[in-house]
């Protein structure tokens, strides 16, 4: 086995605080490493500074700012004062690596430079899409696939669009040189017009953060190929990128190919958090213009801070079509168990994804999904063997797909039978310490020191 090897976590947030499935992988892969002896130590953003143990693992969350922060602050290097708050934590608990899954104000390029001071090896996992897309969903003008290169006058258009600009305009705007942006922020103007016209310096200046962040990193994780090819399109040396899928946390207690019963109704399964960019409002539009289809739809829906109404006018619609039930969310435990009572996942989501964990919880639960064709959705369902793909914001195409489950019984119970059993947690934890130990091993040849100014 080795050294014993200490490994420090540093997510966006963590449990018992509300979580998303960057968490959930975290605490999935400290429980496996700890198996085979590595001790893990969880150091995240909080409201406030404390340290307690959760589920036998000892959590501290550091403060940062909490003053008013200008516009200038979300395009930086990050939260100096975090960073203080983590560099004293770095220092309690002496890790042996440092692994990152999280690229935010908070945990930032200042939090990266350091590690980089302490003289550890970090690890950065590209959990989401908002690592390094303003818009958060790697889809440019909203709808087509981006390859994810930050170029800033390219983003800035793309960005000004989702926030209202007509196209046309805002590629015009993306386009002014960026000294027009610092000349705009040194006279101090201030209002939505002048914010515009800074937009493309603003990116950059983010970009360039975000760039030298990748740079201190030792190992960049890719859990999907195209983050992989993302990583590669903004030019990250292959030999540093490490491609690990994610794995399955618990295979359920019900027999992987148990019997499908009789349809219709279809019954459907959705576990996403209520958020636009999961598109959920996508299905539920798409079952009010076919209102012929004899479908249940259970949304297991997990309400987190996000778009101003978009709860309130989901869960309005919902109640307007016996059809489709508002749940609440589940314990993550018990997911796989839930979904072996339907007979399919639609995965809805709008944005490119790494993952998302529930596609493998319902292959391990024997069931297909019915997807969005993008990112790692598309990686993970192979349409037409253990699921089906369908254009992300086409109501008519996702009732359709619908339509044809309910057609033809004989066609879902042939995508059950073309599922295979994910991958688990347990290989993604031993690839994990194998990097690790690579990392750490008398003969590892670190990278030079980067760049940067703000340890």
């Amino acid at each position: 086995m080795g050294h014993r090897l200490k490994v420090l976590h540093v997510p966006y947030t963590y449990f018992p605080d509300p979580v998303g499935g960057t968490e959930i992988y975290v605490r999935s892969l400290v429980a496996n490493l700890a198996r085979s002896g590595v001790t893990s130590v969880i150091c995240a953003p909080g409201a406030s500074a404390r340290s307690y143990v959760h589920a036998g693992v000892q959590v501290h969350r550091f403060a940062g700012r909490h003053s008013e922060w200008p516009l200038e602050f979300w395009y930086d290097e990050g939260d100096s004062i975090a960073a203080e708050a983590f560099a004293a934590l770095l220092a309690l608990e002496k890790p042996d690596v440092v692994h990152v899954h999280a690229h935010t104000t908070g945990v930032s390029l200042r939090l990266a430079s350091k590690v980089r001071a302490y003289g550890v090896p970090m690890v950065f996992t590209y959990h989401t899409a908002t690592v390094s897309c303003e818009t958060g969903g790697l889809l440019r003008w909203g709808h087509t696939p981006c390859d994810g290169r930050m170029d800033a006058s390219r983003c800035c258009a793309c960005n000004l669009a989702r926030l209202g600009m007509p196209r046309a305009f805002a590629s015009l705007v993306g386009r002014a040189p960026q000294g027009v942006g610092r000349i705009v922020e040194k006279c101090g103007l201030r209002g939505p017009a002048w914010t515009a016209l800074r937009m493309s310096a603003l990116l950059g200046r983010k970009h360039a953060a975000i760039r030298a962040f990748l740079e201190i990193a030792d190992v960049v994780v890719a859990p999907s190929q195209w983050v992989a090819s993302l990583l590669e399109a903004n030019a990250l040396p292959a030999a540093k990128v490490a491609v690990c899928a994610q794995g399955l946390v618990r295979h359920p207690s019900s027999d992987l190919r148990k019997p499908l019963a009789a349809i219709p109704p279809l019954r459907v399964a959705v576990l996403a958090r209520l958020d636009r960019s999961k598109g959920v409002h996508v299905l539920v539009e798409a079952l009010a213009a076919s209102r012929d289809l004899d479908v249940v739809l259970d949304v297991f829906g997990v309400r987190q801070p996000g778009e101003p109404g978009y709860f309130e006018t989901v869960s309005r619609a919902i109640t307007l079509d016996p059809r489709i039930r508002l749940c609440s969310a589940v314990p993550h435990d018990e997911v796989p168990d839930l979904l072996a009572r339907y007979h399919v996942l639609a995965v809805p989501s709008q944005i490119m994804e790494t993952g998302p964990l529930v596609v493998l919880e319902a292959f391990a639960a024997g069931i297909p999904v019915i997807g969005s064709d993008l990112g790692g959705i598309r990686e993970r369902v192979i349409d037409g063997r253990n699921g089906l793909l369908v254009r992300a914001a086409d109501r008519g195409a996702w009732a359709a797909s619908l339509s044809r489950l309910i057609a033809s019984p004989g066609m879902l119970q042939s995508l059950s039978r073309g599922i295979t059993a994910p991958p688990t947690m347990e290989g993604v934890s031993a690839k994990m310490e194998k990097i690790y130990r690579a990392l750490t091993s008398p003969s590892a040849v670190r990278a030079p020191a980067n760049r940067t100014t703000c340890v």
